[in-house]
């Protein structure tokens, strides 16, 4: 079928098993219009798209829609946009909600239907614009790229008092896990204007910056989600991830995959974001690791928490690189921030917060709690990562507290040069006052602390600090003028050599002295005294005994607020979520609490429990913690928690990560780091499942392989690629003529293919409805029905190329 100009209906328009061909500028008006089993793209140019009327629908299933400038638009409150197993190729703008509406029934502004759902849809910027614009075109495409999957302006939730549209805010997408929605390879996935969206149950793959796209409202290119205020048009709603924090976070859960920026809000965007994955294998020659980017959130409300962020070779190229939390606002702002239960790998940075203050010391500006930062990047690599490698950054920022959170380098500071004290920081507060750093534990990092331009108004207190190279560093970061003077008690130094520089307790160039309190003489070793400073310098810190500080060591451990104490407690009584590794994260914690309770005989006897979780650990033979770590550190991880009795035998997404894991450990600390026959095998198994069923071990499996595997697709896919072990599998490009076709369809390669070719044919229930060995580059499809197929190739047995195919009669 073709449309040359306009296409206008007021009635019901069915399109079942059509391919539609739109002419240069053609356009399809409608009040009800619905597509099964169609494929519907421009002719000689791009073409407008499709407009429902006020109320009015749009239904697509099993469809693909390409060449559009915009191509469904929204323009009504009441207007229902029905998506199922729907591919966008090639459109400027896939779904546009624009900035000017129609009036509407009830006066607001844009809102889908309460009964308005995407599911299973792709949204796909890897195949370029070929066609030309039509005259008078607005969104032009530049370098060929899409602009964006969605750009909505005004979507507004209206508020009726508790009616059905209370929760019509959001984008509709499935809340089924296996109707995943996927952005690949776009200027941005969603690009929201002066909206309120709720996103969740999304891929998003390789967002890239297109340079041609650069202008001064089109900032931060590259981004999975952009939502952004005009000045005064403030405050409104992000929610990214679960909205309800309960069992069910799974089904919410966002995957962000290699993009330059994962999620950026501008000026007054109240945010939530929680239980998201963000990954970046740093593979691709653009910037990607930047996770969360919120700017001017000035009096705002943010939450974020729960998610992951995972890199796994750090890049350096752009805004805030390697970053996975970034926050800026430019005015002050009163309780705005929560940061917690987040975990961090191998960031250059973890979190960067800069100018979040409140107006006065008794507000409350922000918390950042319970967050785990992991970083085992090779110090010989630092130069390239531009040397400094910070957990938690914050710089001209006040008014916050700051506890229970884990920095952990599970690196021996033996490996590391010598300068290392000043490559890598667990916290870098920078100019930054009236802070409470409370119970945080720091490993095997360079500072463990820095402290830098008049940190006036700092507590530190009951923080444990384990063989780092230097603990407090205090450059001219004077915490004693104008009456406040800061204050220091109660914090623990473990495995620092006395007597070796540049190992140091406390150092630094302060211009005035911190009041540093402890339970005990300065310096005393008696047990007491083990949460004493015992400084290297006492200009720098002098230290005041025997003051009636509240400390950190109480009765009972249950209530213990202080760092090592409530961290035993919690080991003890398994009350601990452990998210990034956590067998091995498990193990560390049981050998910390098994010595730490057997050196202090007073905490050991305090409670019955602690008892019985020695004996338990006694219970397995002598030497299995020094056994397991010679294992770990030999990069045999599963055999290291078999030893303590710890091998995962859960899940498969719990067995997909730790088999990935240990074969990436292999290959880091053994010579030969090629991967053998039955590995490829392994792996390659775990790449061609489905993210959402295998988890975050998937990623890490396509990453050692170097495959791309797009999800929608390969759900519907049987079979698996598997590398050989010497030769890699090439895909082929291969076009079909014509598609759609009638009776038979013509394979053209980019490549002579040296070997036979086996070519299977799926339905979308992913059934085997044709099979044939090739002959010549032409298939006999005469016994197919009308509809779309998914065409595989097989070279040597092993799935090449995958495309689709319409069967039209």
């Amino acid at each position: 079928m073709d449309v040359s100009k306009t296409l206008s209906a007021s009635i019901t328009l069915k399109f079942e098993n059509c391919d539609i061909f739109m002419g240069q500028g053609s356009v399809i008006y409608c009040w009800f219009i619905e597509f099964e089993n169609c494929n519907v793209q421009g002719r000689c140019g791009m073409w407008e798209g499709i407009n429902p009327s006020n109320h009015g629908k749009i239904k697509a299933l099993n469809s693909q829609f390409s060449d559009a400038e915009f191509c469904m638009t929204i323009f009504d409150v009441e207007a229902t946009i029905q998506l199922k197993n729907v591919d966008f190729y090639r459109n400027f703008v896939s779904i546009y909600a624009p900035a000017k509406s129609s009036a509407n029934s009830f006066g607001y502004n844009i809102t889908p239907a309460v009964n308005s759902y995407i599911e299973y849809t792709r949204f796909d910027g890897s195949n370029p614009i070929t066609l030309p614009p039509y005259i008078g075109q607005w969104g032009i495409p530049k370098a060929q790229k899409s602009f964006s999957g969605m750009y909505l302006n005004n979507l507004r939730r209206p508020f009726l008092g508790g009616s059905a549209f209370d929760r019509v805010f959001m984008i509709p997408f499935s809340r089924d896990e296996n109707f995943t929605t996927e952005f690949a390879d776009l200027h941005y996935g969603i690009y929201a204007v002066n909206s309120d969206i709720e996103v969740y149950n999304c891929i998003f793959e390789r967002m890239q910056e297109v340079t041609a796209y650069r202008g001064r409202n089109y900032r931060y290119g590259g981004c999975a989600i952009l939502s952004r205020c005009t000045p005064g048009s403030g405050p409104r709603f992000l929610h990214v991830g679960d909205d309800h924090d309960n069992e069910n976070a799974l089904e919410y859960k966002n995957h962000f995959w290699d993009c330059r920026f994962g999620v950026v809000t501008e000026n007054s965007v109240n945010s939530y974001v929680a239980f998201n994955e963000f990954s970046a294998t740093g593979n691709l020659t653009g910037p990607s690791g930047t996770g969360i980017y919120l700017k001017d959130a000035d009096n705002r409300q943010i939450t974020i928490k729960n998610n992951q962020f995972t890199e796994q070779n750090p890049n350096i190229y752009g805004i805030y690189s390697s970053t996975a939390i970034a926050i800026s606002s430019i005015t002050q702002t009163r309780k705005i921030l929560n940061i917690s239960n987040n975990d961090f790998h191998n960031q250059k940075v973890g979190i960067y917060l800069q100018n979040c203050k409140g107006r006065r010391p008794s507000d409350l500006s922000f918390l950042v709690e319970d967050n785990t930062f992991v970083c085992d990047l090779d110090a010989l690599d630092f130069p390239r990562y531009q040397n400094n490698i910070i957990g938690l950054w914050l710089n001209n920022t006040a008014n916050g507290l700051i506890r229970f959170n884990q920095f952990y380098r599970p690196v021996p500071l033996a490996s590391q040069p010598g300068n290392f004290k000043n490559l890598v920081f667990g916290m870098n507060v920078v100019g930054s006052t009236d802070l409470t750093i409370a119970s945080n534990d720091f490993t095997q990092y360079g500072t463990s602390i820095r402290m830098v331009s008049l940190c006036s108004g700092t507590m530190l207190k009951c923080n444990n600090m384990f063989a780092n190279v230097q603990g407090i560093r205090l450059d001219v970061a004077s915490l004693t003028p104008q009456g406040k003077p800061g204050e220091a008690w109660d914090n623990k130094w473990d495995e620092f050599p006395v007597s070796s520089s540049p190992y140091n307790r406390s150092d630094g160039t302060v211009t005035a002295p911190v009041n540093w309190f402890n339970r005990g003489q300065a310096n005393s070793t008696n047990a007491p005294n083990v949460y004493s400073p015992e400084p290297a310098d006492p200009s720098v810190i002098w230290p005041v005994p025997n003051q009636p500080s509240p400390g950190c060591y109480l009765p009972n451990p249950f209530v213990d607020l202080g760092g090592r104490n409530h961290r035993i407690a919690k080991i003890v009584s398994g009350d601990i979520e452990y998210l990034i590794f956590p067998e091995e994260t498990r193990y560390l914690d049981k050998e910390f609490a098994y010595y730490a309770l057997l050196e202090d005989t007073v905490l050991l006897n305090s409670n019955p429990d602690y008892g019985e979780y020695i004996d338990s650990l006694n219970a397995i033979e002598f030497g299995v913690f020094e056994e397991a770590d010679e294992l770990y550190q030999n990069g045999e991880l599963l055999d290291a928690l078999s030893a303590l009795g710890l091998k995962p035998e859960g899940s498969l997404i719990e067995q997909y990560k730790y088999r990935t894991r240990e074969i990436f450990m292999n290959q880091k600390y053994n010579d030969d780091d090629r991967l053998v026959e039955e590995e490829i095998e392994e792996l390659g198994t775990i790449a061609w499942t489905n993210a959402w069923v295998g988890g975050s071990g998937v990623f890490g499996a396509r990453h050692l392989l170097e495959e791309q595997v797009f999800d929608l697709e390969n759900n519907l896919r049987i079979g698996r690629a598997i590398k050989d072990k010497n030769e890699a599998v090439i895909p082929m490009n291969v076009s079909l003529y014509p598609n759609p076709a009638r009776e038979s369809v013509t394979l053209f390669y980019d490549v002579n293919p040296k070997d036979v070719l086996e070519i299977n044919i799926l339905d979308l229930s992913g059934r085997l409805v044709y099979r044939e060995t090739m002959k010549s580059n032409k298939l006999d499809i005469n016994s197919l029905n009308n509809g779309i197929y998914l065409l595989q190739i097989f070279i040597n047995q092993q799935l090449n190329t995958v495309t689709k195919l319409t069967v039209l009669k």
